[in-house]
């Protein structure tokens, strides 16, 4: 059994731990904002990744040592952990420290990340292999140190540069998330995570009821929830819109691209056997909103994951807002 953890947003570790189960994993301890678990094999991993909707990192650990200070830390990077099985030689990566305010001498994020990169290339230079350059924005190969009570924790991010909850629908911007894009616009609403807008329907028994029900969001904004909702609606997985991005378990040694293309083609044909039972029935989810800015960036990005022909999202006043029609429900 292979043993991962993932994160999440608090109070959906509850929801994440079902997913996981859902997917094959086996959950063994849910924390807050931390559920950690294993999988009888790696196509499991993948599944969890592509199809998670509340889900924010997987990591995979790879080391625990004693750290009780920079010189424990180096020599633990460099010699505990084989590199070359996790990304390989002249691969760009980056390094996220997190845990040090709890440490007694290593204090400083920044340069705890910088002596795991000094170990990770020394060790590279050191076998003979091409040095790996730093990307600290754009990298799929990702490190992550936790320094804490005189101990590190060394993980491997199997998700990559992007974190699960971007989706790939979502207009980029210049911080990534669209915020900036927006207030550029005129529009200074703060865009809803997609794992948020994901929680928010499970709580609100969306995927239970969907069916039967209709969902309106009157004050939409960009159109995560609609666009979240019609996703559920259509059994659509959510990482098939990050088809262009690597994801971090590529690049490990153990990659099986065999069965990854596999899960792809499932999920596929899961969404277009969805929205051919859709085919023929009435619009289910819709959204509104008063700024013409968010009402045209959510058609955009209801097209981008291609629900554009199950959302109806429209130009109004929370004031004028009515009953979708067709449903005496929802």
């Amino acid at each position: 059994m292979l043993r991962f953890f993932a994160s999440m947003a608090p109070h959906l570790e509850r929801f994440a731990a079902h997913e996981i189960r859902l997917h094959g994993g086996v959950v063994l301890e849910t924390q807050k904002t931390r559920v950690e678990f294993t999988v009888p094999s790696l196509s499991v991993l993948y599944r969890v990744c592509l199809w998670s909707r509340v889900l924010f990192r997987v990591y995979r650990p790879v080391a625990v040592f004693p750290c009780a200070d920079e010189e424990q830390l180096y020599q633990g990077v460099l010699g505990r952990v084989r590199w070359a099985e996790h990304f390989a030689p002249g691969t760009p990566f980056a390094v996220d420290a997190t845990g040090v305010l709890g440490h007694d001498s290593l204090t400083n994020p920044h340069f705890v990340a910088l002596r795991v990169k000094d170990a990770i290339v020394d060790q590279q230079r050191r076998d003979g292999f091409e040095r790996s350059p730093v990307d600290i924005r754009g990298a799929s190969a990702r490190v992550n140190v936790f320094v804490n009570e005189n101990k590190c924790r060394i993980s491997v991010d199997m998700s990559g540069a992007d974190s699960l909850h971007r989706r790939g629908y979502r207009e980029p911007s210049s911080n990534g998330n669209g915020a900036a894009a927006a207030a550029a616009a005129g529009d200074d609403s703060a865009p809803l995570k997609e794992s948020t807008a994901a929680g928010l329907l499970v709580y609100s028994g969306w995927p239970t009821y969907m069916d039967e029900m209709a969902l309106l969001d009157p004050l939409c904004g960009s159109g995560t929830i609609p666009v979240e909702a019609a996703s559920v609606l259509l059994d659509r997985a959510p990482g098939l819109g990050r088809r262009t991005s690597t994801y971090g378990f590529m690049h490990q040694g153990d990659y099986d691209g065999k069965a990854w293309r596999g899960l792809l083609a499932e999920a596929e044909e899961r969404f277009s056997a969805a929205k051919a039972a859709q085919k023929g029935r009435p619009v289910r989810v819709f959204g509104s909103d008063i700024s013409p800015e968010a009402i045209r960036r959510a058609k955009k990005g209801a097209d981008v994951a291609g629900l554009a022909d199950y959302i109806e999202f429209k130009l109004c006043d929370v004031a004028a807002v009515q009953r979708p029609p067709a449903f005496d429900r929802g």
